[in-house]
């Protein structure tokens, strides 16, 4: 039995803008904030959970109370959600992706797993709005972690927990960013890079060596998954 771990934004589904506006409507609400960085590369952690500390610790100057962290979050959930029924056009698969997990799950020995760097809320948002069906599947959010290769190493956890196996046979991330390539040499994983949103070069010289061009080629995906090392 093997296992892939997947990222969300980029690597199965796409919904540009979205978190940026959310993110700036709901620190302006919630604590007067005029404007929010969201050059998302720039943050210490790819999460939503280390971005969110780092942009209040920057706005009050100060640690952040437990308190003003859950605020923030609940005020970004319902932003989130607002923005994803204004612009829900804007949410889609990434063309072949719905139908390769799908054969992934019911007609291979590999199980799945998702590990985002979104909230837990926000990452089955877009999901359920791409058309994924992800019901059971393990997975690691921004809820369990600051750094990203904690999230994966979660949903791996989880994986391992679920199927009552002390290990897999093999088990790959597939992602599309550099931190997602970083986040895996950490862990000593293999990495599969999704190619198509500007960051090929970046993913290279993060060391990345295995790619596939979408799903829609589910032969070329299987063999990808099959060559990762």
């Amino acid at each position: 039995m093997k296992l892939a771990i997947f990222d969300i934004d980029g690597t199965l589904s796409r919904s540009p803008g979205l978190g940026s506006m959310a993110y700036e409507s709901a620190f302006q609400e919630a604590f007067g904030f005029e404007s929010v960085n969201t050059n998302w590369w720039e943050y210490t952690y790819s999460t939503d959970s280390g971005i969110f500390r780092e942009i209040l610790e920057e706005g009050f100057g100060r640690a952040v109370e437990d308190h003003e962290f859950e605020r923030g979050r609940q005020a970004y959930f319902e932003h989130f959600e607002r923005v994803c029924e204004e612009y829900r056009d804007r949410i889609h698969a990434l063309d072949g992706a719905i139908e390769a997990l799908q054969h992934l799950r019911e007609k291979t020995e590999w199980e799945l797993a998702i590990a985002s760097g979104n909230w837990r809320h926000v990452g089955e948002l877009k999901l359920a709005h791409a058309g994924f069906d992800v019901d059971g599947l393990p997975a690691g959010y921004a809820d369990d972690g600051l750094e990203r290769y904690e999230l994966i190493d979660v949903a791996h956890a989880r994986s391992r927990e679920l199927h009552k196996r002390e290990a897999f046979d093999k088990v790959v991330y597939v992602g599309d960013g550099p931190w997602d390539v970083r986040a895996t040499k950490h862990l000593g994983m293999p990495f599969l890079g999704v190619r198509g949103n500007g960051r090929d070069a970046e993913l290279e010289e993060a060391g990345a060596r295995h790619f596939i061009d979408g799903y829609q080629d589910l032969e070329r995906v299987m063999q990808a998954l099959e060559e990762c090392d």
